[in-house]
């Protein structure tokens, strides 16, 4: 809401004013509107009248402490100090106290002449705070703002001309309208020199070819190559010139200047590109075996060109240059250049390819976008081929309309990104590329509007992801990287450019991966290049920018000192930055070999410290506690958002540098156990971030992030070749330390955590669609058998879904070798039959809804594994069908579900699947599926269809039984309560088969129907009668005279419908509790000691010593004595050292065994 709105201005030469509040108010944010603006809709009248257009400005706060009974206050005059740059424009600055501090004074002081301000927040306690009437006019809340496409002008993705934007930015300045190649070249490939910058003709200075019949020096051709060709030069002009280029370079003495001319004709227009080509055979000239380092990498720069690449493409070339980059060459000073080379070539030709192709390799594609983004003559000389070939364009034009969303990132991508996918990267990178080079352009220039403007753009593709990489990773660029921080050092007065570029900066700086990129060594300078007065970064900001550099700076000994270093808990943001940065570096030695890994651990050495293993899951360990601080409560603060993201990707680095280590130093039994358990910790806490945040925000992005980290480190710990340093398995320890701490608990949702880690479990062992990896099985059956209580208990905890689906993936995993499925089935089954041994009666009472409702969760599990639509459903199937002990189980179950006559959908589903099964169960299951069937019928008269099949499956013994004659009795019965129009033709002639097939079965005896009358046998028999023929009436009436109908015979009891769904009061929640505990319903105690009795008892007066020594006697009932001192008793005690003997007075003995 608007608190006050209001022109300031100082008093006097003091430059500073106030506004003072009438009762507390809590300060969220302040905006300043520009001279001339016009504030409220409803009143035109009233104009902005600030001045300067810019300015600094300090603004301090009366910090008060709400009042709180718990905690003292602060004294009442503590100021809260914060600093705004205003670069003119409306802008909105946040300065939050934060929920625990109100305020009442604002001051401001800066070189201003009048601010006109609103001051926005929320009243304390007391509703009397200082509204002005023009509160209405102003939104009285912000809200969170929701994700949404970039719009079209500023994607690139989504346009058929990827470099429309930066033509429309480079149209801003007003000096000079060049075309986007020339002043690509100038920028990025060939540096336009003193001399060319003072010409007036500057940048139109274009060279011209020579006409002349003469014949072409290589100078010469060289110094044509150096400057632009003219985009409309005669073809016929450049064909006469590509003729004298051939005759010049027409030997192979000097290879240095052929590969210079081809570095600078790959960024010229590729009409020219490809007639000079045409003529000069450069395969024939080039010797790969008589090349230095300086010629391959003017070479790397020519093959960046399309064209060129495609000519050196050549069987013979590409062998010389395989046998120059072997390992077998004589020199090797140029392997690494000739392999350079080589793979320039071959990632040219990739990447054409993965435009058309939608199979392409992306991978090796992006790879190529990444290096060129890396060397600013490759990336320009790349730039200008692109724009100026046909074909490209043609290609991209074919991917229009993608949405940004769409853009992988740069550095995540591999084999899984779609065509649609690289298309979007590609147009990105190029559109982000081409900025890069106005941005260039523009401050060269020194024009600070278009700059402006290039930096917003840059800023707002900071915030996309996607785009956000490829930024990043393009003002890397050590030219780049110069001029941000030439835009951010003038700060005598705040400029729009200066607050954008330190927000660049701030960014750029913040992420590890930037300060170690070896091809940068302008950031870290920058960096601390840094002094204040600075528009957006604060003090504190910049001194942890400067702590990053000066450890970027000081490389792997600072990186180790950091790790080594006792942090205080919990971590703070600047601590988490520190160790990321630390993390980085360290990552990057020990990618360079075993040398370089000699060099970690002697630089961990030198700081006293051994085990790095240990040392990183330490800190593993402290970032998995500290984010238990900040998630548990269910909800993330927005002030802990950035830190609570920080200690997530610190995870993900602390894991990744954890899992390239721990083959090579295996851990020890106790370290890998932590490490598990920190694993499954953030696994957890990750789910529960996320769902406290909005979808799009950084700290949800990061917790998603640690959760993929999570599953791989998993997955890692879980293979073979993985052991302990005592030989133990890795595995074994890994899942077993999982399921134990699923049953743990801990500060968790019990539920909720055992099914986040029963899916990180599965995740360890990945069955593929070929079934498991042979290398796998082995270890796999090895480790079952030794962990079977684990996953018993943990599979007890699981909610039905969970449980059904971790049952099915350890029997998949077994695949039966072990019995381990089989087993762990039983152990349910055998639980599932207990429980509804002990079924309460359904009495209403909170503990009985409770057990009906345990009934049903245990019986959804069965529903879940017979329901399967995937092959485990067979699996469960063909153990009811193998396993007499679970067929057995199950049939008890039954037989209880029965007895009782309980009624629930997963029983009906139960019965369900079982029916449809056809494979041959044991007898006696056999009978209770068919009982309970018809028990089911009588609700779903369809069912009746399948009871005959069933029952003549049956041998004769089993239909005489007493229950089925139950069954049958009672869904007579409650067919005959229904209406008589509710049974159709069908089911009446179901009825009809069961009746007459069982009555054909039971023609010595009959077939007895407890609960029905002669005159309801009547009645039932008139139903069925209808529209029969004389001979199936025949039949019908002789089964009707083999039927007994006795209403005095027992029926079953009532249905006991068990609960789908539990909901209790407080109350009754502790009175279920009680009666599971066995307390019947008492109010439990709080333990305490008990109190000393006011009344001695009167054996407390006889103290024994030493115990062992008295012996009852057999005559004490009779002589009345207590005790009887037998033999040599007294000798003894005396010969006993005196410290073993314990006092027999009132005080206590003072003796103390030692032995």
């Amino acid at each position: 809401m608007l608190l006050h709105w209001t022109h300031l201005s100082p008093e006097s030469a003091s430059a500073i004013a106030a506004v003072r509040f009438t009762s507390p108010v809590r300060v969220s944010s302040v905006r300043i509107f520009p001279h001339g603006c016009k504030p409220f809709l409803q009143d035109s009248s009233i104009v902005s009248q600030t001045k300067p257009n810019s300015f600094f400005l300090d603004v301090y706060l009366t910090a008060h402490a709400v009042k709180d009974k718990e905690k003292p206050t602060r004294p009442p005059n503590t100021l809260a100090a914060s600093k705004i740059a205003y670069a003119g424009r409306l802008t909105d600055f946040s300065m939050s106290l934060g929920e625990e501090f109100v305020t009442r004074l604002m001051i401001f002081r800066g070189s201003f002449e009048t601010i006109t301000l609103a001051i926005y927040g929320s009243a304390d306690a007391s509703p009397s705070t200082v509204v002005t009437e023009h509160s209405a006019s102003i939104p009285s809340y912000i809200e969170m703002a929701s994700p949404r496409a970039l719009p079209s002008a500023l994607d690139p993705a989504s346009a058929q001309d990827p470099t429309h934007l930066a033509v429309q930015l480079l149209a801003l300045i007003p000096k000079t309208v060049p075309s986007l190649p020339l002043i690509t070249r100038l920028m990025f490939c060939v540096k336009a020199t003193d001399e060319m910058w003072e010409d007036a003709r500057f940048p139109f200075i274009y060279s011209h070819l020579d006409d002349s019949e003469g014949e072409l020096e290589v100078s010469r051709a060289l110094e044509i190559v150096e400057l632009r060709l003219p985009d409309d030069t005669p073809s016929s002009t450049v064909k006469r010139f590509a003729e004298k280029v051939a005759q010049c370079f027409s030997d192979s003495n000097s290879l240095y200047k052929l590969c210079r001319f081809l570095s600078d004709l790959a960024s010229q227009p590729i009409s020219i590109v490809l007639t000079v080509l045409e003529c000069l055979d450069i395969v024939a000239l080039l010797d790969p075996h008589a090349l230095d380092e300086r010629s391959f990498a003017l070479l790397v720069e020519a093959a960046t060109n399309p064209a060129i690449a495609n000519k050196l493409d050549t069987p013979y070339f590409t062998e010389s240059l395989q046998d120059v980059a072997s390992p077998r060459a004589r020199s090797t000073s140029t392997q690494p250049a000739a392999h350079q080379l080589a793979r320039r070539i071959q990632s040219s030709l990739v990447f054409e390819d993965c435009l058309v192709n939608p199979n392409g390799d992306f991978k090796t594609a992006v790879a190529y976008l990444k290096e060129l983004g890396r060397q600013e003559i490759c990336l320009g000389t790349w730039l200008i081929s692109i724009m100026s070939h046909p074909n490209y364009f043609t290609k991209m034009k074919s991917t229009e309309n993608i949405d940004s969303s769409c853009v992988p990132s740069l550095f995540d991508s591999g084999q899984s990104m779609t065509h649609e996918g690289f298309m979007a990267l590609t147009k990105s990178f190029i559109g982000a590329a081409s900025t890069m080079v106005i941005l260039a352009w523009a401050d060269s220039w020194g024009d600070d509007d278009c700059m402006e403007r290039i930096v917003a753009v840059l800023r707002l593709w900071q915030t996309v992801d996607g785009y956000r990489e490829i930024v990043n990773h393009l003002l890397l660029l050590n030219q780049v990287t110069y001029r941000i921080e030439w835009i951010t050092s003038d700060n005598e007065s705040p400029r729009q450019s200066g607050i954008i570029a330190e927000q660049l900066l701030s960014e750029l700086a913040t992420d590890p991966r930037n300060l170690v990129d070896p091809a940068n060594d302008a950031l870290v300078q920058c960096v601390l290049s840094l002094k204040q007065p600075l528009s957006h970064l604060s003090e504190s900001d910049r001194l942890l920018l400067r702590k990053l550099a000066l450890v970027a700076e000081d490389g792997l000994p600072a990186a180790v000192e950091e790790i080594a270093y006792s942090s205080d808990r919990p971590l703070s943001l600047r601590r988490s930055h520190t160790l990321r940065l630390a993390i980085a570096i360290i990552q990057q030695h020990l990618q360079k070999g075993s040398d370089r890994q000699f060099e970690v651990l002697q630089a961990l050495w030198d700081e006293n410290r051994h085990g790095l293993i240990t040392l990183l899951v330490e800190l593993v360990i402290a970032v998995a506690q500290d984010l238990k601080i900040y998630t548990l409560d269910q909800k993330v603060h927005l002030t802990d958002q950035a830190l609570v993201e920080q200690l997530f990707l610190l995870f993900g680095d602390l894991i990744k540098s954890v899992d390239a280590l721990i083959f090579t130093f295996p851990p020890a039994g106790r370290t890998l156990r932590s490490l598990v358990c920190a694993v499954a910790d953030v696994f957890v806490l990750a789910r529960v971030t996320g769902d406290c945040l909005p979808s799009f925000s950084a700290p949800f992005l990061a917790a998603q992030r640690a959760r993929t980290f999570c599953i791989q480190s998993i997955q890692r710990l879980s293979q073979p070749g993985l052991q302990t340093d005592q030989g133990k398995p890795g595995v074994e320890v890994t899942l077993g330390t999982l399921l134990e701490h699923g049953l743990s608990g801990q500060a968790f949702d019990a539920s909720h955590q055992a099914a986040q880690l029963a899916y990180l479990i599965e995740q360890a062992v990945p069955v593929h669609e070929t079934g498991l990896k042979p290398d796998a099985q082995d270890w796999t059956r090895a480790i079952l058998p030794d962990i079977l209580p684990q996953l018993k208990g943990f599979l007890r905890i699981l909610h039905p879904e969970a449980k059904a689906t971790f049952l099915n993936k350890i029997a998949e995993i077994d695949a039966g070798v072990t019995g381990t499925g089989e087993w762990l089935l039983l152990q349910e089954l055998e639980r599932i039959n207990d429980a509804l041994d002990r079924l309460p009666d359904p009495d209403g009472t909170p503990y009985s809804n409770t057990m009906g409702y345990r009934a049903t969760l245990l019986l959804r599990f069965v529903e879940l594994l017979l329901d399967s639509d995937a092959g485990p459903s067979n699996w469960f199937i063909s153990c009811i069908g193998a396993n007499a002990e679970i067929s057995t189980t199950l049939t008890s179950i039954l037989h209880t579900i029965f007895t009782r006559n309980l009624s629930s959908s997963p029983i009906f589903s139960i019965i369900d699947s079982l029916t449809s099964t056809h494979l041959p169960f044991p007898d006696d299951l056999l009978f209770h599926i068919l009982i309970l069937r018809i028990g089911q019928s009588s609700s779903r008269p369809p069912l009746l269809s399948s009871i005959a099949a069933i029952a003549k499956r049956l041998p004769s013994k089993h239909l005489r039984s007493p229950h089925l004659h139950q069954a049958v009795g009672s869904m007579l019965l409650d067919l005959l309560s229904q209406s008589s129009t509710s049974l159709n033709q069908a089911s009446l002639s179901a009825i009809r088969d069961i009746l007459q097939y069982l009555g054909s079965m039971h023609a010595d005896t009959g077939l007895l129907l407890p609960g029905i009358t002669s005159l309801d046998g009547d009645m039932l028999f008139d139903q069925l009668s209808v529209d029969l023929s004389n001979a199936e009436l025949d039949t019908l009436m002789d089964a009707k005279t083999r039927m007994i109908f006795d209403q005095d015979l027992p029926m079953k009891p009532p249905r006991y419908t068990l609960h789908e769904g539990l909901r209790m009061s407080a109350q009754d929640f502790e009175a279920s509790l009680c009666r599971v505990s066995g307390t019947s319903g008492e109010v439990l105690m709080t333990p305490s000691t008990p109190k000393k009795p006011s009344t001695p008892e009167i054996m407390s007066l006889v103290t024994s010593s030493p115990p062992i020594t008295l012996f009852h006697s057999p005559v004490a009932s009779t002589t009345g004595l207590t005790k009887t001192y037998l033999n040599n008793d007294f000798r003894e005690l005396r010969q006993l050292p005196s410290s073993r003997q314990t006092g027999t007075g009132r005080h206590p003995s003072v003796h103390v065994d030692v032995s």
